[in-house]
């Protein structure tokens, strides 16, 4: 049997690594976890170009250069700084208008979009229009409405109903731009031919409204998106969702509610 020898200890290269691959496991949040990992790769790369000497050598470099592992730690080197630089990216500072902030935070609560998608994806798509009470609306755009009251009256093409309805704050219009987008992306599980395809709305402004609105085209390649399709099928739900609460309303109670929030 050979006689066990304890050996000097590694390098204070090897000990730094050591130890960031340690903190690397005290850490819940994504970012440390990251940068720990980081700095124990650079410090391996330093371990394999100066041939892995021992503790009271660690700046006297053996002549030996352990290719392998430089190869390993610069490829994990780049995996984890590349992670690292995208997260600190993503968490900077992104200026937005008012009207700007108070979208995102609308989606953001639906959907977890971060402000830097949405300053990317988003804003160059977003037009804040302001219209006046009783003014015609172009339905070639989506609407989603930031202050202001809308009647709508509702025909489905189907049963011959109507309805009446106000829209504030937070609701969308028409609904077909949706559909489109649906029928584009083969959502079959959800069935909207009834409620969106068949369903024209008239919509007349009963306040000064200011809106968000977005081109149809726009809304087609936002579904079609696979970087944004977890945030587009958020939004999507709750869209249906506030669609399948809405209240419907006599001329009186319409009268009533505008007057409530005028």
């Amino acid at each position: 049997m050979p006689n066990l020898t304890l050996g000097q200890a590694g390098s204070i290269w090897q000990q730094f690594s050591s130890f960031f691959f340690l903190t690397a496991g005290l850490f819940n949040d994504l970012l440390c976890v990251r940068t720990s990992l980081t700095m124990s790769y650079i410090f391996l790369v330093i371990v394999g170009f100066m041939g892995a000497p021992r503790f009271m050598n660690s700046f006297q470099p053996t002549g030996i250069v352990s290719v392998d592992t430089i190869i390993w730690a610069v490829l994990n080197l780049f995996v984890h700084a590349n992670s690292v630089y995208c997260m600190l990216r993503d968490e900077r500072n992104i200026e937005l208008t008012e009207d700007e902030e108070t979208l995102w935070r609308m989606i953001y609560r639906h959907s977890g979009l971060s402000k830097l998608q949405f300053k990317v994806k988003l804003c160059p798509h977003v037009e804040v229009v302001n219209c006046k009470a009783g003014e015609e609306l172009d339905m070639a755009y989506f609407y989603i409405i930031l202050d202001g009251v809308i009647g709508a009256e509702a025909f489905n093409g189907n049963t011959g109903q109507k309805h009446v309805f106000p829209m504030c704050s937070g609701q969308a219009f028409p609904l077909q731009h949706i559909y489109a987008c649906t029928q584009s992306r083969s959502i079959e599980a959800m069935s909207v031919d009834h409620t969106f395809a068949s369903t024209w709305i008239n919509p007349v402004p009963f306040t000064n409204v200011k809106m968000y609105r977005f081109s149809a085209q726009f809304l087609e390649q936002l579904s079609k998106n696979m970087n944004a399709k977890e945030t587009w099928l958020a939004f999507l739900s709750t869209i249906m969702a506030s669609v399948a609460i809405r209240p419907y309303y006599d001329d009186t109670d319409m009268n009533a509610f505008v007057s409530d929030r005028s």
